[in-house]
């Protein structure tokens, strides 16, 4: 689905037969020419993984401050995906 196409972000996306990559160095291709892409832009990371970083590079960092910080956004605690689940 195209970022322009009605409905692109919210959260369902039907995918066509066509649309997929016919073998894995099509999907390496596909992935390439989007990465080096001058107008690739990845997106950003949530404000509270930048602070847990920020708090992980002091070296005075107490298990309480990543405890606090841990808890400010589920989405940084809350299980994801696995590789045997992908």
């Amino acid at each position: 689905m195209r970022k322009d196409a009605p409905g692109y972000g919210f959260g369902t996306v039907v995918v066509d037969e066509q649309d997929l990559p016919l073998d894995q160095a099509d999907l390496a291709a596909q992935m390439r020419r989007v990465f080096l892409s001058p107008t690739y832009r990845p997106p950003s990371l949530p404000k509270a993984a930048m602070d847990l970083h920020a708090l992980s590079r002091k070296s005075d960092t107490s298990v309480n401050e990543v405890v606090r910080m841990l808890e400010q956004d589920v989405i940084l605690t809350r299980p994801g995906p696995t590789a045997s689940k992908i």
